[in-house]
């Protein structure tokens, strides 16, 4: 069920050491980890980002029009805001437009939204390998600036072009959001200017969202540092609004608490309530009446205002979400689509596209396969569109082998969360594709663990030690992941939980141990007071309930070695 990640690297005695051995953090970079310090490289070390500078101040001098396209997710967001702030700062009568994607198109270039008067059509986070549509502005004379970290073959000939994954710039992990601020800060060294650190909480929210490693030293820093002193109005009521009093802002509480209330509005807002959220980056001060208000004084700010419209649009996801599971489980179970090596999943009915990538997230925590979710193409009934999530235990680079197969016309996005577009043709032959590359392929079931511990061994005081780092863990720095043996478990002594008491909690040496999914074996034991040997894998964590705390196990998987009866005591 489980092995060490690195069995050489074992040290129970010194854990956190393990912990970061694993994650390829050598022992004198952990201090630095824990509190960083400033990390980042030169700017100029971007190809081409002294060309892209010349390109937009030739266009501000000369008092041309400029147009920004905004990608439509979180890091698209945050890039376009940090670009527009920086420029209407330093240049406040400049002629700049800017426009959302409309719901039919999610990502990259829409030429139907570029204004006639356009001079220059800037490109954040998006657009680097769209090369005839770069030619075709090119030849209607339109300058094409494109801001991007997504990998693509070349380096445009119509097009001036700054992309971390095109030149030697040593940080692939920086999002559109890090290139943005990049290019900022040449502006400013140019302009005499110091301006560029004060959209670092941008940059945080665009590179955590766009899943950046944290093991990237520069990454790291900058989002450390932009989490530090959060500047923008919308973004501090979204904190305020997400993550409780005392709580430190981390990658991970953000990606938690913040970042997915944002992403269901983004899913699920129309292009004018996308206007209406960048509005919000922009730092608009229209002042609202909300009449739902339980208060005298019914006005709201605008920040205040998306804020409240972000969690609830969450709240209705969720809604779609948990209508939807059960009719895909069905789907999935009744055509066992789940003895393909991906799972392939073709939608009809009144199915949101725009929900189709995070749909597929939680089947492939709940099925632990890559799974693809399409349906047919209301522009083209030929094609079929839609989203796919990738399963790193499988592979690490899902965009590309999908892309090896000759089958699709796009996939698009990175190698992990890709957007799709497929002939209906070769749709037919995907799932035999798939399996056929795959045959030979061995999937490693087993749950990789830093350490392998005996029940007494995970105690309160252990669990204490390792969440004293749980603000350092997020992408590239996972928290770790432990196996814990020989757990004895009188099970009628557990608590059931949850509004179908479908889930189980019971304690050893002071620790508090959950599981929240699949725990009907255990149900059952309970429910015929039986004590069991288990063997459990997991993670640490610190349970926080009405002001009182607990050091808890969040069990992910588990084995019974042994059922035995419960002893009876006779007085």
């Amino acid at each position: 069920m489980y092995k060490l990640i690195n069995k050489e690297n074992v040290n129970v005695f010194k854990p956190i050491k393990t912990i970061f051995s694993n994650r390829n953090i050598s022992p004198e970079d952990i201090e630095w980890f824990i509190k960083p310090t400033k990390y980042e490289y030169s700017p100029l070390q971007l190809g081409d980002i002294e060309k892209a500078i010349e390109l937009l101040l030739k266009h501000v001098n000369k008092g041309w029009h400029i147009h920004v396209q905004i990608d439509k997710d979180l890091d698209g967001f945050t890039s376009s805001a940090i670009l527009i702030n920086y420029l209407k700062r330093v240049f406040p009568n400049i002629s700049i437009s800017w426009s959302n994607h409309t719901p039919k198109k999610k990502h990259g270039i829409d030429v139907d939204l570029i204004p006639d008067d356009t001079a220059l059509f800037i490109v954040p986070d998006a657009g680097s390998n769209e090369y005839e549509i770069h030619q075709a502005l090119h030849e209607k004379g339109i300058d094409l600036l494109i801001l991007d970290h997504h990998e693509a073959p070349q380096y445009s000939e119509h097009a001036v072009t700054v992309n971390n994954q095109l030149d030697e710039y040593p940080n692939k992990w920086l999002s559109g959001a890090g290139i943005v601020f990049k290019f900022i800060q040449v502006l400013d060294k140019k302009l005499g200017l110091n301006y560029a650190d004060d959209y670092l909480d941008l940059v945080a929210f665009g590179m955590v969202g766009d899943a950046m490693q944290l093991s990237s030293k520069e990454t790291k820093w900058l989002i450390t540092k932009g989490l530090s002193n959060v500047k923008n109005e919308f973004l501090h009521e979204i904190i305020k609004e997400n993550v409780d009093d005392g709580v430190e802002l981390t990658p991970s509480v953000l990606s938690f608490k913040c970042n997915p209330k944002i992403n269901a509005y983004l899913r699920m807002a129309s292009t004018e309530e996308l206007d209406e959220l960048f509005m919000a980056l922009l730092g608009h001060q229209e002042v609202t009446i909300n009449p739902k208000l339980r208060k005298a004084d019914k006005s709201e700010s605008w920040a205040r205002r998306i804020t409240r419209i972000c969690n609830n649009m969450y709240a209705k996801q969720r809604r779609i979400k948990e209508k939807l599971i059960p009719e895909l489980s069905e789907k999935i179970e009744n055509e066992k689509l789940y003895e393909n090596t991906f799972m392939i999943l073709e939608i009809e009915g009144d199915f949101e596209m725009n929900m189709s990538g995070y749909i597929a997230s939680f089947l492939v925590g709940k099925y632990k396969k890559p799974t693809l979710i399409l349906r047919k193409n209301e522009d083209d009934h030929k094609q079929l569109v839609g989203s796919m999530r990738g399963y790193d235990r499988l592979m690490e680079n899902t965009k590309d082998f999908l892309q090896g197969l000759q089958l699709f016309e796009a996939v698009e996005g990175h190698q992990g969360a890709s957007g799709l577009k497929i002939d209906i043709k070769n749709f037919t032959l995907l799932d035999e594709s798939i399996n056929e590359a795959l045959k030979d392929v061995e999937v490693d079931e087993n749950y990789l663990v830093d350490l392998i511990l005996p029940g007494k061994s995970l105690t309160s005081s252990f669990v204490n030690d390792i969440e004293r780092y749980s603000h350092i863990w997020g992408k590239g720095i996972e928290p770790p992941t432990f196996a814990v043996e020989k757990l004895e478990i009188n099970l009628g002594d557990s608590t059931l939980m949850g509004k179908e008491q479908t889930m189980i909690k019971f304690s050893h040496s002071g620790v508090s141990y959950a599981m929240f999914n699949d725990a009907e074996e255990l149900i059952q034991l309970r429910s015929k007071n039986k004590t069991a040997i288990l063997n459990v894998v997991g993670r640490t964590g610190i349970n926080s309930y009405r002001g009182n705390t607990e050091p808890q196990f969040i069990i992910e998987a588990f084995e019974v070695v042994e059922v035995k009866d419960t002893a009876r005591f006779v007085f």
